[in-house]
């Protein structure tokens, strides 16, 4: 998926790193990330997704690095704080279920011009098809819903800003999820 989501978008993921270059100067130790996994992706993502990361830096003509440093960026703003409810179908007029979720994006705000929400209908070889919120170029979700009816969508569960935790990277437990 990543070779075709990257030529489907690349020009939406170029102006995205441009965005986060010119916000950091091209600085990119500026930024919220962890630093393993800028010198070893493999630290922070699995082979299945350093390939489909590979696919988007080869359609879109950048360096991998490029494209992990713009996923860990954004992973750290993903669930940094968020607001959902949910409304059950008996309890009001459409007859269905309503959940809301409003995202606190920090960095994400201040590249509102450059970053490309999207919803990406995915079909993995291993596991449940599923709809993911997420934007162009970022292998993570911050939500979505799977075949089966599972949704989900949650705040980071541990602070990561201050590297407390070395676990799985929250968008990247969303995504495994559905």
């Amino acid at each position: 998926m990543g070779h075709a989501h990257g030529l489907e978008l690349k020009e939406e993921i170029l102006r995205a790193l441009r965005g986060i270059a010119d916000l950091v100067d091209s600085v990119w130790d500026e930024l919220p990330v962890p630093r393993a996994g800028l010198d070893d992706p493999s630290r922070c993502f699995d082979e299945d997704q350093l390939s489909e990361l590979q696919g988007v830096a080869d359609a879109v003509g950048v360096p991998l690095g490029n494209i992990v440093a713009y996923n860990l960026a954004l992973f750290a703003d993903m669930g940094s704080g968020s607001t959902r409810f949910a409304i059950p179908a008996g309890r009001n007029p459409a007859r269905c279920m309503v959940h809301f979720a409003g995202e606190e994006l920090p960095l994400a705000s201040s590249l509102s011009e450059t970053l490309v929400p999207t919803v990406q209908v995915r079909e993995p070889a291993r596991g449940i098809a599923h709809v993911a919120l997420s934007f162009a170029g970022v292998l993570g979700a911050m939500g979505g819903v799977n075949a089966r009816g599972i949704a989900i969508t949650g705040g980071a569960l541990v602070d990561r800003r201050n590297g407390s935790s070395t676990g799985p990277l929250h968008p990247l437990v969303v995504r495994t999820v559905l």
